[in-house]
């Protein structure tokens, strides 16, 4: 599962072959329109007030307002992502895990919310679930820092097996 910017994708893999993929059009872009429009400022200020608040270090009925906001659009995507499943066809059970990369699982409110929602109640997933968080291949060194956040974790694995195949 990639949790993006512009949108959320779902990938089911079987046997070792993709059985199929499923996109919703809900990204973080759509939280941070929400913080645009509730706090008049641009996407730079939506990003910085999602920062401030990750750190702790806003007002407190600043934070309160941010957590609504990112629960509503929690509610929302949680139902979307629901919804995705139930459209594989002759998909008997899920895997239980997944595999979570993307910028929206960068955001602790988000993670716990895939974690603790009950949007998977009505999904036939094989067994509980387990939320894998991937790390960057051992071979890759980070020296700007940035490939700690998921959102990164996918481009660069894709590259590395790229030039490992050439």
């Amino acid at each position: 599962m990639d949790f993006n910017f512009s949108a959320t994708s779902v990938y089911v893999v079987f046997g070792g072959s993709l059985i199929g993929e499923r996109y919703i059009d809900i990204g973080i872009s759509g939280l941070l329109a929400e913080f645009c429009q509730k706090f008049s400022v641009d996407i730079q200020g939506a990003k910085d007030l999602l920062r401030q608040y990750e750190e702790g270090v806003l007002e407190e009925n600043i934070s309160l307002r941010i957590c609504g906001i990112i629960n509503n659009f929690s509610a929302v995507w949680l139902q979307a992502l629901e919804a995705v499943f139930s459209d594989f066809s002759g998909v008997k059970t899920f895997s239980s895990d997944i595999f979570l990369t993307g910028e929206g699982f960068d955001i602790p409110d988000l993670q716990d919310s895939i974690k603790t929602g009950n949007w998977y109640k009505s999904v036939p997933f094989k067994d509980s679930l387990n939320f894998i968080f991937p790390n960057l291949p051992p071979n890759i060194v980070d020296l700007g820092g940035a490939s700690s956040k998921l959102e990164w974790i996918l481009p660069i694995s894709l590259g590395s097996i790229y030039f490992k195949m050439q």
